[in-house]
């Protein structure tokens, strides 16, 4: 991609996803509860991650886990709110 390193090209990848999650949330064309929404963030901050860790930035990786574990968090009170949604009926 332009002649850069490909795990530059993936980190960037990842920045983009996690705009654009950020961004379509801003318009509300995703919610926070929309697993989509989450899964941006999560596949977003998995690829910047690898880009950092490859680099060896060790506070950005730590930032991309905490953000991966925020967005793994929002996914399980979605898929609890679904489950106790379905047993109720």
């Amino acid at each position: 991609m332009f002649g850069m390193e490909l795990h530059t090209a993936v980190g960037w990848v990842g920045i983009g996803l996690i705009f654009l999650a950020y961004l379509l949330n801003s318009h509300n064309r995703l919610t926070y509860d929309d697993v989509r929404y989450h899964a941006m963030n999560i596949t977003g901050a998995m690829l910047y991650g690898y880009d950092l860790f490859v680099r060896h930035t060790w506070e950005g990786v730590t930032l991309e886990f905490i953000w991966i574990s925020i967005a793994i968090s929002g996914l399980v009170k979605i898929w609890r709110k679904r489950r106790n949604l379905a047993s109720a009926t």
